[in-house]
């Protein structure tokens, strides 16, 4: 029994593994080539195997295994440091590989004359709902093609260390020309040419000085009023704040939220517009936090600096971060009325002050009336001449109530009282009503007057969540 059960154990084991394996559907060739597994002898030539498993398509394997294969060519010639950056470069400087890589990509094959790759083999697997592809190439190089590249990328480094040189000097003309992006960009081009020579006297230099322009960025709050926060960027020079032009910036709400351009470049006198579309004050206030964008200084040098030279960049770069406050009542947000009326057509003051104090901690600006035209109520207050009479006290925003209260009796010797409320958000200029909505509490207490108190005061604070849902934004 214990036999037989082991056999299906097994049996099933082995169907499941089947069944979850990735299925070939199709090769370049009918067989593995040897050179896979056993690397080609031959005098006078080097041998280079790049393998990319698992990939979403023919091209980027192709581009991976090539990678692969020129890591090891480098390394071969001497390359050790920089080699992605160095990749990148010899990749798109290649119109062969280039022209490669696109023939893959459209029919899974690619000639391969004129070029140091020998042969390509691929598989495309099925693993369910998707596809994944494996690619081997094979590179050949001669031992004088190995050293006429050692002579090359020599004489390259040596041309780049001279022009690095140059960039150095360009770098202090353009600071003290107050040309400060364009200074930048002097130190940035350094780095990138140099990724392989990361030991070299320009390559520490430029670095150093680009730690110290970054630690020399400060952002100042230019206007902090109103729909557009001006911000201004300026880079401290021997003491002298120059404006930085053409930084990008970036902004994100911290507290209160809404949507604001970013990133925004500075113009050239180092001022940055945001604009801000939409707006939610939070305890009447919105905090904003701005900072240089990253991407500008480290996008383009991100294969040419190692992980902890970018960290170090970005915690410089996170030093010059800064806060702006906006508040409500400096915003100059739409102004609200509030009315509720009681099954008798009386106004109820008390749900209103409560809903006022509650939305005014959010920034909404609450219009008062003791008085209205007699007469108006829940059912008749769209009447023209209440709108007249609102627009005319400077009213944009009617909220429009009516509330009932139900005795439900006593529950255990106690009063249990609901109160519902149907109300409505009205814009008085379009007469659109932004919100209908029903809401009701339940409250009990030792007599009716208080349970219904206390059945209002809960009530309000259900429906001001609601209406500072709409009523906050801006």
């Amino acid at each position: 029994m214990k036999k037989t059960f082991l056999l299906f154990s097994v049996f099933f084991l082995s169907v499941e593994v089947a069944f979850c394996a990735p299925k070939k559907i199709w090769s370049s060739a009918r067989k593995k080539p040897k050179w896979i597994s056993y690397i080609p002898e031959e005098k006078g030539y080097h041998y280079f195997i790049g393998i990319a498993q698992n990939q979403p398509d023919r091209a980027t394997a192709l581009r991976k295994a090539i990678e692969e294969a020129l890591k090891q060519v480098l390394t071969t010639i001497g390359v050790t440091i920089g080699t992605d950056m160095r990749i990148e470069k010899e990749i798109k400087a290649s119109k062969v590989i280039t022209k490669m890589l696109d023939e893959y990509s459209e029919k899974g094959k690619a000639k391969l004359k004129g070029h140091k790759i020998k042969e390509i083999y691929s598989e495309e697997y099925v693993d369910g709902d998707k596809r994944f592809y494996d690619v081997y190439v094979l590179v050949r190089y001669s031992d004088k093609e190995i050293a006429a590249e050692r002579r090359r990328i020599e004489e390259e480094q040596r041309q780049n260390r001279s022009t690095a040189r140059f960039n150095l000097e360009d770098y202090t003309k353009l600071l003290s020309n107050r040309r400060v992006k364009d200074a930048v960009e002097k130190l940035l081009e350094n780095l990138y040419i140099l990724s392989d020579q990361p030991t070299c006297v320009e390559y520490r230099r430029s670095f150093e000085k680009l730690k110290e322009v970054l630690g020399n960025i400060s952002l100042k709050p230019q206007k902090v009023k109103g729909r557009e926060p001006q911000i201004l960027a300026v880079l401290n020079v021997e003491g002298e704040e120059i404006p930085y032009a053409f930084l990008g910036i970036l902004a994100e709400f911290k507290q209160g939220e809404g949507e604001i351009s970013s990133p925004v470049k500075t113009d050239e006198n180092g001022i940055a517009t945001f604009k801000i579309s939409k707006i939610k004050f939070q305890a009447g206030v919105v905090k904003i936090n701005f900072i240089p964008a990253k991407a500008q200084f480290i996008e383009t040098i991100k294969n040419a600096i190692s992980k902890k030279q970018r960290e170090v960049l970005e915690n410089i770069i996170l030093q010059s971060q800064i806060s702006i406050i906006l508040r409500a009542s400096d915003f100059g947000g739409k102004s609200v009325c509030i009315l509720f009326w009681d099954e008798e057509r009386k106004r109820v003051g008390s749900f209103e002050v409560s809903l006022a104090e509650k939305l005014t901690e959010v920034g909404v600006n609450i219009k008062s009336f003791s008085n209205i035209p007699t007469g108006i109520n829940f059912e008749n207050f769209e009447q023209g001449v209440f709108c007249e009479f609102l627009k005319e006290k400077g009213v944009d925003v009617l909220v429009v109530g009516k509330l009932q209260t139900i005795d439900n009796g006593n529950v255990y010797s106690l009063r249990s009282v609901t109160v519902n409320a149907d109300y409505k958000i009205v814009e008085i200029k379009t007469k659109k009503i932004t919100l209908s909505k029903t809401d009701s509490k339940t409250a009990v207490q030792i007599n009716f007057g208080r349970a219904r108190t206390k059945a209002l005061k809960e009530l309000a604070e259900i429906v001001s969540k609601s209406l500072q849902e709409i009523l906050s934004i801006q």
